[in-house]
């Protein structure tokens, strides 16, 4: 559930929170299944609209910290705008996930069922396959950081996502 004009915390639960779903779909290798990408499919909007909200709030804290040197008028007028955009982005965030937040839940319930159920005591081939698709996808992503070039500013943030992905997996 949100509130009607999501917290910072709200919009940054979103994000991380679909992201780890994500990751786990991905790990265990159910993203090619019918019921991971229906789970994809519901739960990536709701993603990519905390993420244009969560922008904004980036964009107006660095902008709060300007100093202003004579220029308050222009500094003001860029707050106003990244709040404008940020309630803008926001709006639209609360109609997805009010669009699809029965959907999502639905389809997370059923993924997390088709775990469960592959996970039981009757089904020990697949409880070692799991572990072994997600361990293969955390070497995967290690591989690529160990032999990631030198760090600059290019490519930083490339090199936090995958940190992140690893640390999902």
């Amino acid at each position: 559930k949100m509130s009607r004009v999501p917290t910072h915390d709200e919009v940054h639960d979103i994000r991380t929170n679909t992201r780890r779903v994500e990751a786990t779909l991905q790990a265990l290798r159910l993203g090619r299944r019918r019921k991971g990408r229906r789970v994809l499919r519901a739960v990536t909007p709701m993603r990519k609209k905390a993420g244009d909200v969560r922008d904004m709030d980036v964009l107006t804290g660095f902008s709060a910290r300007l100093a202003s040197n004579g220029h308050d008028q222009c500094l003001v007028k860029l707050l106003e705008h990244l709040g404008d955009q940020r309630a803008r982005g926001a709006s639209k965030l609360r109609k997805t996930v009010a669009k699809r937040r029965r959907v999502a839940s639905k389809r997370l319930k059923a993924c997390a069922s088709l775990i469960e159920k592959n996970f039981d005591k009757n089904s020990a081939s697949r409880q070692r396959e799991w572990p072994v698709d997600a361990t293969a996808a955390a070497l995967r992503v290690a591989g690529e950081l160990t032999t990631w070039p030198r760090l600059s500013a290019s490519n930083l943030h490339l090199f936090r996502l995958k940190v992140k992905e690893m640390r999902n997996i």
